[in-house]
């Protein structure tokens, strides 16, 4: 049996969160992240405005998906924050959702449906899509407790394998790569309604890596999911400082995103931001000869060819997606 370790903020390296709004005082997008002795929490939450767009007057004139979003990552802040210290905190994993989302989305449920339409489904009260990492550590690991409703995602990041998927996208068209080309129906999120379900998925990882959590405004604009790890190590490889790899990351992400986007995102066992940079240096020289270059010399109406590349990278990329893993 591993041995767990004394005080898990002694493995953590850095925390860089943001979240950045595409119109300024109406973003649907929030954030939540803290750290104790026995464990860490990252969660991203986009409220669906095409689900919950209309504006309410005792909502301080803001979209029920704005408050949705902010409801709910409340909740899970409190949750983590009043519960989570506790040895038993696996355990209660089930009251995160009984007894702090639902009970708090449903107290401010507006009461009456908007009748606005997304994709075909009828608009649901205080709708929000929720993607969190619970995180303990051991002496040479994290593990992690991915939970989320939605097509917002967990990540890990690790220098030998890069990026890699934790989260199934709960919509139509679950495949990463044509979700991006055909974007699926949600399926799955968070609302007052009640007709939800908070997703599941357990992996232990080898330190030193990276986990983050994202909503779909990061990597939702780029041609092929190579791209948004791109943005991720070449921001990294760039900077001198964790401020300034947020600098850099925010840069590149603004430069393509048509969303709100965030991100929450916390390094484990490198040891100061040098070591961090250094080690994923030699990843990030082999994906950009091997996916990006390539990518960018491709006529923008070439799917085929990207469709070829996603198929050598989604190796790695998609290595969890199938149950309770440890790598």
């Amino acid at each position: 049996m591993q041995k767990e370790t004394q005080d898990f903020r002694k493995q953590l390296d850095m925390v860089l969160a943001f979240c950045q709004e595409a119109r300024e005082g109406f973003g649907e997008d929030s954030l939540c992240h803290s750290f104790c002795r026995q464990g860490g929490l990252l969660g991203v939450f986009d409220g669906c405005g095409g689900l919950g767009g209309q504006s309410r007057n005792f909502y301080t004139g803001h979209t029920e998906a704005y408050m949705a979003s902010r409801m709910v990552s409340g909740a899970v802040f409190d949750w983590f924050t009043q519960t989570f210290p506790r040895e038993t905190w696996p355990g209660r994993v089930p009251e995160l959702d009984q007894e702090y989302i639902r009970p708090v989305i449903t107290a401010f449920q507006a009461g009456q449906e908007s009748g606005l339409r997304m994709k075909g489904s009828m608009s649901r009260p205080l709708p929000t899509t929720a993607a969190m990492a619970l995180l303990t550590g051991e002496e040479d690991a994290v593990r992690i407790h991915a939970l989320w409703a939605g097509d917002s995602r967990v990540y890990c990041l690790t220098p030998n394998a890069g990026l890699s998927q934790l989260t199934t996208d709960d919509c139509s068209q679950p495949d990463p790569m044509e979700n991006l080309y055909d974007d699926g129906i949600l399926t799955n999120v968070i609302s007052a309604d009640g007709n939800y379900t908070l997703n599941s998925r357990r992996i232990r990882l080898h330190t030193p890596c990276v986990v983050l959590a994202a909503t779909d405004g990061c990597f939702g604009y780029v041609s092929t999911p190579m791209e948004f790890e791109g943005m991720l190590l070449g921001s990294l490889d760039q900077a001198d400082s964790g401020q300034a790899w947020e600098e850099g990351l925010r840069a590149l992400i603004a430069s393509v995103a048509g969303d709100d986007y965030s991100i929450a995102m916390a390094a484990f066992g490198f040891g100061s931001f040098e070591a961090l940079r250094e080690a994923f240096r030699p990843r990030y020289k082999t994906i950009y000869h091997r996916y990006l270059e390539p990518v960018s010399r491709l006529d923008p109406n070439d799917v085929a060819s990207r469709r070829a590349l996603w198929q050598e990278y989604r190796v790695n990329y998609l290595r969890f997606l199938g149950g309770d893993r440890q790598q």
